[in-house]
């Protein structure tokens, strides 16, 4: 009588065990669909809403720079009246360098090196009166990923007569989607329209 009362209980324990398996697989499986239909529904809103960051970052830049451009001193190309002022605006700004560009290409920046810059898209949507933004490139600086940012100079005639250049750090593009992340075990990164990624955040 005991043996057969210690098996049903046995038999019943092991029931017991099979259907909370039973359910709790259940349980993981719903719990893990309803998370990815919520990351479904939550991802492009939250990467339009990054994106939308990153085009009002880059907009206040453009912004910034083209008030600059039509600063006298920028106008004159002055350079030892202009220098000072460009250092003073860049660390205001974040750039990493500064500089203007003749009509030719000729790039002089605040560190007194010269680039030939004539053959950028940048430099030529300048001339047509166009400000842009570069993919990022290291060729302006060892070690260095930057964002090259060009401004039309206008003159009195409102002809181009040279090019502002900014240099942003591409870290600050990486630090902003790095605050924007969907929560902390993700990451979050920025593609162009080859789908390169050009920025990404860091992690610590």
């Amino acid at each position: 009588m005991h043996s057969i009362s210690t098996r049903l209980m046995i038999y019943f324990i092991l029931s017991l065990m099979l259907i909370c398996s039973i359910i709790g697989i259940f349980i993981y499986y719903t719990a893990a669909d309803e998370l990815i239909l919520q990351a479904e529904n939550a991802l492009p809103v939250q990467s339009r809403h990054m994106a939308d960051n990153v085009d009002s970052y880059l907009y206040t830049h453009f912004q910034s720079l083209k008030t600059i451009s039509n600063r006298n001193a920028v106008r004159d190309a002055n350079w030892q009246i202009l220098k000072p002022i460009l250092i003073e605006e860049q660390h205001n700004l974040g750039y990493e360098m500064t500089g203007l560009a003749d009509i030719n290409g000729r790039l002089r920046t605040t560190k007194e090196e010269y680039y030939d810059i004539s053959l950028t898209q940048q430099f030529q949507q300048a001339l047509r009166g166009i400000q842009s933004v570069s993919e990022p490139s290291t060729d302006y600086m060892e070690n260095r990923t930057v964002l090259l940012i060009t401004t039309p100079v206008r003159g009195d005639n409102n002809q181009v007569i040279g090019v502002l250049v900014a240099m942003l750090p591409i870290e600050k593009l990486s630090n902003m989607i790095r605050d924007g992340s969907f929560n902390e075990n993700s990451y979050s990164f920025i593609i162009n329209k080859q789908n390169r990624v050009i920025a990404y955040e860091k992690k610590g």
